[in-house]
């Protein structure tokens, strides 16, 4: 007699998902092997990127890089 919940366990072990996430970035494998999800390592990885002047950051506008920082510092004290 065929076992259907043996056959489907077999099928479900064999699933990708299953399988760990490995990429060509050994820090990004480390993370993924700590539990960190890749959606949230690219999006951590994108928010250090460098950024052209003029841009809107969250709906805020800066003009120049100085006057990012400059916001930037100012947030960072409280003020």
């Amino acid at each position: 007699m065929l076992d259907i919940f043996s056959d489907t366990l077999q099928q479900l072990s064999n699933l990708s998902i299953h399988k760990p996430m490995t990429t060509s970035n050994p820090y990004t494998n480390t993370l993924l092997e700590m539990g960190y999800d890749k959606q949230d390592i690219e999006v951590a990885g994108a928010m250090f990127q460098k950024h052209t002047f003029p841009c809107v950051i969250h709906g805020r506008s800066f003009d120049t890089e100085e006057q990012y920082f400059a916001e930037l510092h100012d947030y960072f004290n409280g003020m």
